[in-house]
């Protein structure tokens, strides 16, 4: 998650925990006061469960967990007070922060597991307060609103917000020797995660293969090149003027047909950005390139730059039905020292079948 999404969950989590505070102030705790703990209690709990609190101080929020716990011992009462009309106030806000959320997440094509997790959790967020009684002159239609369209995207089990259409894996660099091929492998940044190169102008290369088919497997889904929609690299800039960029390379299968371009590849098309003007990308920023049809709908929040089709280094008949056996992240072996200076943190590949896999790289052996 970016700095501004912690922020944004944060805020959302403030608000379960001034509910819980707001019912800990009433003399006596009904059961319609223990619905409310426990439904701020469980959300709360299960955003403070999370990874994503590094940095924050959240002891506010463990605090009111563990009072509302302990106020849902019937023994217990609470303080005496009502609920504000500046409590309510603050309550609208920190629910628009859910609709904001929800309107955010319901326009991605295809949702990631956490994020499908998140638009479900703010969805409940906002059916729960509409059950609440002190709504006096609050228009409530943009939560109704808001309700429905996330519900609506929740339960299409066949569309893209299913996260069963994403494969999400990770790979550190011992153990993906074979991605790597004859060419130089990545290094651990001393800082940051992922795959770090820098070329050093002695004439070697990457080829890191980050997608390959299996056709050995009958069972197995096998991609044409028409089916590939976008492939997206998340990269991070560290070099301190960065003038070259990796190109990526699809591989298709060869039909020995004669029209193949090479014994092991019947097509190699080739896409890069040549001389890219970077000044948006500061040293130890993230962006990311990308390729395909489909302008890419995840990390929309970095830098993007589209990955050209270049003739020059393509080859073969390079039709739309065949079938890709590789793609491959490269770079070139003529390059001046420090041309190239990256991180590699993720590689995505989208379908037509709105399926995407996508590959988190470590630095850890």
């Amino acid at each position: 998650m970016t700095d501004q999404e912690i922020a944004v969950q944060f805020r959302i989590a403030r608000h379960h925990s001034r509910a819980i505070n707001s019912v800990l102030r009433e003399a006596t705790l009904t059961p319609a006061h223990h619905d409310v703990l426990n439904i701020n209690i469980e959300i709360l709990q299960s955003m403070l469960n999370e990874s994503t609190w590094t940095g924050v101080d959240i002891t506010e929020l463990e605090d009111s967990v563990a009072a509302g716990t302990t106020a849902l011992n019937p023994d217990l009462v609470g303080l005496s007070t009502i609920i504000t009309p500046e409590d309510v106030d603050n309550y609208y806000a920190g629910a628009l922060i859910s609709v904001d959320l929800i309107n955010t997440l319901g326009s991605y094509p295809i949702l990631t597991e956490d994020e499908f997790d998140r638009l479900e959790r703010n969805v409940h967020h906002l059916e729960d307060i509409l059950i609440d009684d002190y709504w006096i002159d609050h228009d409530l239609s943009v939560f109704r609103t808001a309700v429905a369209d996330g519900n609506a995207k929740l339960s299409n089990p066949d569309g893209p917000s299913n996260p069963h259409n994403v494969v999400s894996i990770y790979a550190t660099i011992s153990g993906s020797a074979e991605l790597f091929a004859a060419g130089a492998f990545p290094s651990a940044d001393p800082v940051y995660s992922g795959w770090h190169y820098r070329n050093l102008g002695d004439g070697t290369k990457i080829s890191w293969y980050l997608f390959t088919q299996d056709f050995t497997n009958t069972s197995a889904t096998i991609y044409t090149l028409g089916e590939f929609r976008t492939i997206v690299l998340k990269q991070r800039n560290t070099h301190s003027t960065l003038t070259r960029l990796p190109h990526i390379n699809y591989y298709t299968l060869p039909l020995g047909d004669g029209n193949d371009a090479t014994a092991w590849y019947r097509s190699r098309i080739t896409y890069e950005l040549v001389n890219p003007d970077m000044t948006d990308v500061n040293q130890f920023d993230s962006f990311i390139t990308w390729v395909g049809p489909d302008a890419p709908l995840i990390h929309t929040d970095l830098p993007a730059y589209q990955l050209n089709y270049t003739e020059a280094f393509s080859a073969g008949p390079q039709s739309s039905d065949e079938a890709v056996t590789a793609i491959a992240f490269s770079s070139d072996s003529s390059a001046a020292a420090d041309s190239y200076d990256f991180i590699l943190d993720e590689f995505s590949v989208i379908t037509s079948d709105n399926r995407q896999l996508q590959i988190n790289t470590i630095s850890s052996p």
